[in-house]
């Protein structure tokens, strides 16, 4: 499979102007949930020895349950995927509903952590079942030509949620205790899944093929798979060390919330220019930025 492939094959629909505007509403639906996602898995990041305190537990304890969310993404993820493919709406559905639930129950009780992890396991199920849905969201309702802005969209909705998390945590923190994060928190993600469940009433405007093999043989013989899941394990590996523990890692660099804000921001520079070096070769003038060129060192063989 070359990196082509990793493109969803549809049949195109002749575009409206409607069709347009219902894309742009199905997308920011989407990548309002997606923030939402970002928004619940780091929580706690930024006021973790607060929460320690009000929910009566050691810090380890609240950094436990940020390390849930990416144990149930790594047993989720393919199984998410291939979901997807066979039963897209009922999927999404799923992953709006665990997101929300899961935030619901977090707000229960803020002072309990068994609840506050009960809650949080719940809307970690429902996370792969939302990030996984990216590039199909993208296939099913843009046109072709900005398909690549709209999963751009997507993906960078995720780490404006990481902001939001890393950013608000604390003023809401100090302005109603953990009951006000919780909460706050809570809204968001009922809101972005009731509006994913609308957007899921839209007609897509192309329709996804799912002809071929679904097998997953074709991953044993696919050197760049393998090459950016080397990648990935490492740079996400250290990024999600530093999400779940950000407010330590900004008191022993003493930096300002603000700073640690875009301590977040800068792993994502890395993983955009890796998906783009994953992306088509026909717009390579558009892409050689020094950070593309190492990625695609990396990514492939000379």
């Amino acid at each position: 499979m070359c990196s082509s492939d990793l493109v969803e094959p549809v049949v195109a629909v002749p575009s409206r102007r409607s069709d347009t505007l219902a894309g742009v509403g199905v997308v920011s639906a989407y990548a309002l949930l997606a923030m939402s996602t970002q928004l619940l898995w780091l929580t706690f990041a930024a006021i973790t020895p607060e929460s320690a305190r009000s929910m009566g537990v050691s810090e380890g304890a609240v950094g436990d349950l940020a390390v849930v969310n990416a144990v149930m993404f790594v047993v989720l993820a393919l199984p998410a995927g291939r979901w997807l493919d066979r039963a897209y709406g009922p999927t999404l559905a799923a992953g709006a509903a665990f997101t929300a639930a899961g935030a619901l129950v977090r707000a229960l009780d803020p002072t309990s952590f068994t609840v506050v992890m009960c809650g949080q396991v719940v809307m970690s199920v429902g996370q792969p079942l939302v990030l996984s849905a990216t590039t199909k969201v993208a296939a099913r309702h843009v046109a072709p030509h900005r398909q690549t802005a709209a999963i751009g969209v997507a993906s960078g909705a995720q780490f404006v949620g990481i902001l939001v998390a890393v950013l608000t945590g604390g003023p809401l923190y100090d302005a109603g205790g953990l009951r006000a994060v919780l909460w706050s928190s809570a809204v968001v993600s009922v809101l972005s899944g009731l509006a994913v469940l609308g957007s899921l009433r839209v007609p897509p405007r192309a329709v996804v093929s799912t002809d071929g093999d679904r097998s997953m043989r074709w991953l044993a013989g696919d050197p760049v798979m393998w090459r950016l899941a080397a990648l990935l394990f490492v740079g996400f590996g250290s990024y999600n060390a530093l999400a779940t523990w950000l407010d330590e890692a900004r008191g022993a660099a003493r930096a300002k919330p603000t700073e640690a804000g875009l301590m977040q921001v800068e792993p994502g520079v890395y993983s955009g220019n890796i998906v783009l070096a994953m992306r088509s070769e026909e717009h390579t003038s558009e892409l050689q930025s020094p950070m593309y060129l190492v990625c695609r060192l990396l990514l492939e063989k000379k």
